[in-house]
């Protein structure tokens, strides 16, 4: 008879499944936080030069937004 694989998990150490949970709501905040500046600086963008102010808007603010997602999640962990 054959040996059959374990059923159970193998064993991952806990920070390395704290560090990927981290970085997936850091990319989360990233992607929210760059459409909705977007949308918001689309909207506030005089008439000439709405893309180019849409576009400013998400990249100087998107960066903050997923850093504080990072940080609650890292907190939330800790906790």
């Amino acid at each position: 008879m054959a040996r059959d694989r374990p059923v159970y998990e193998s064993y991952l150490h806990p920070v390395y499944g704290v560090i990927g949970f981290v970085g997936e709501l850091f990319l989360w905040g990233a992607a929210g936080g760059g459409a909705f500046h977007f949308a918001r600086g689309l909207r506030a963008a005089p008439s000439g030069a709405r893309l180019a102010g849409a576009v400013r808007a998400a990249c100087a603010n998107a960066p903050s937004v997923a850093g504080t997602f990072g940080a609650y999640c890292a907190a939330f962990s800790a906790v």
